[in-house]
Formats: structure tokens, C-alpha cells, sequence
């Protein structure tokens, strides 16, 4: 309530994402904006970028006691190779979330939009706003850790259109399906397992990731498989499962 003096049980764990909520809510709309913690965005996978994004807010909000500022464009709302069919004219994580600081557009900070792919900070000198960047990393800031964890949810507050189309998506899904209709998704990502070579892994055929699905939902005929893949082998392949699939 507006002017409480009463906060959440420190005991409860809903009340840390509570207490972290207000400390970067007021962080990066109640800070000054003359100074910025500014960062490249990676542009190389959704955990990857997010690892950044959450390492970012934990150092403006407890070291920097600025806003942070993630660069533009991001390669899930453009396309990376020439920053072409933008989901949204910023190009940057404002397409699919909410607001998460008050300091105006990258114009505003950085003296114009970027509108190359790779731009970078050092060419960000437009304006008088002070842009203080770190190469130091920091601990547990990754989404399995407590604190890591609620700087992503926090980033990733959802734009109405996209809570309402996920919506939607459901309601069609069940309409379509009928009412106790269920889907398990299998995310089969293939295109970068040789792209770095230390991490290089084993491919997998869909079979072995249907195994894992519980049988009780493979018996159940008003269960659908949702399969999100990069890798055409993997579409072709899905012609073997045992119920309707939904490839993305």
C-alpha cells in the first residue's frame, strides 16, 4: 500500500523477489540517468544474453547505483546479420518487455540508433550522458541462483501483446485439441553444438527425447507434441512420433 511503512516476512521467499523487485525498479527509474551502466548486447542465445542482462542490473543496482542500458539491436528482434524485419523499431529487448529504465532511447543516450549490427560502445559518444562499463564478472548471477534468477524475472516482464498472443496461443490450442488437452515441447537446438568447440556435443535423435515424455501422457490421446527446432533433419524426423505434432 502507497506509504506503508510494512514490508514482507524477511523469512519468505516471495519476499526476497519482492525486495529485489524494488531495489532495481528504483535503480532504473528513480536514478539519476547522467551516468549509465552500458552494455553490448551479446547477440548469441537466449541464456547467453540473459546472462549478461542479469549480470548487468546486479551491477548497476549494488556496485554502479545507476540504470543500466543494454545496447541495441538484439538478435531475437532483428535480423543479426543486417538488422533487418525488427519486431520493433528499437530492436532491443523493449519489443517483447516492459520498460526497465527511464533515461529515453538510445538517441537520448547514446547520440543516434544504432543501425549496424555490432556497434560498438566506444562509438556510443554522442551526448554529455556518462557511460560506465566493467569487464569484471560477477558471482551468481546466473538464472539457477537465487538472485540471478529474480534479476531475469524482472527483465523479462511481459508486453501485453506477447502475454496476450501466449494467451491466446492456449485458448486456440485447447479449442483445437478440446478442453483437457495437454503438450509437451521439446526444444531441439542443433545449428551451434560444433559452433564452439569446447562445448561441442552428441546429437541426439527425437526418439530418445520422446522416451523421456511420461508414458501416461503418450497413452493419452489428447496429448500433442511441440517440437521448436533449428535443424530441418529434426522436422523430417518428426513424421515417426507417435501423436500430432506443432513444429515451430
Amino acid at each position: 500500500e502507497e506509504g506503508s511503512t510494512s514490508f514482507p516476512c524477511p523469512n519468505d521467499r516471495r519476499s526476497n523477489l519482492v525486495n529485489d523487485f524494488w531495489r532495481y525498479y528504483n535503480n532504473q527509474f528513480r536514478s539519476s540517468c547522467d551516468k549509465v551502466h552500458y552494455r553490448s548486447m551479446w547477440s548469441s542465445g537466449w541464456s547467453a544474453d540473459f546472462l549478461n542482462v542479469q549480470e548487468g542490473l546486479i551491477d548497476a543496482t549494488n556496485n554502479f547505483h545507476v540504470p543500466l542500458v543494454m545496447a541495441a539491436p538484439w538478435h531475437y528482434a532483428a535480423v543479426k546479420k543486417d538488422n533487418i524485419n525488427r519486431t520493433c523499431s528499437q530492436a532491443d529487448l523493449t519489443c517483447y518487455f516492459l520498460p526497465y529504465h527511464s533515461c529515453g532511447s538510445l538517441d537520448d543516450i547514446c547520440g543516434f540508433t544504432p543501425r549496424e549490427f555490432g556497434m560498438t560502445i566506444e562509438e556510443c559518444t554522442g551526448t554529455k550522458v556518462e557511460r560506465i562499463t566493467t569487464e569484471k564478472i560477477l558471482d551468481q548471477v546466473e538464472i539457477w541462483h537465487e538472485r540471478g534468477y529474480y534479476a531475469y524475472q524482472f527483465m523479462t516482464r511481459k508486453q501485453l501483446w506477447l502475454r496476450r498472443a501466449v494467451f491466446d496461443f492456449k485458448h486456440k490450442f485447447r479449442m483445437k485439441h478440446g478442453p483437457e488437452s495437454d503438450c509437451s515441447v521439446l526444444h531441439v537446438r542443433r545449428a551451434d553444438i560444433i559452433f564452439h568447440e569446447q562445448h561441442a556435443r552428441k546429437y541426439h535423435p527425437i526418439a530418445d527425447y520422446v522416451k523421456l515424455i511420461p508414458k501416461e501422457k503418450l497413452n493419452d490421446p489428447n496429448h500433442t507434441i511441440f517440437l521448436l527446432t533449428d535443424d530441418e533433419c529434426s522436422q523430417r524426423s518428426t513424421r515417426v512420433l507417435p501423436q500430432p505434432t506443432m513444429e515451430v
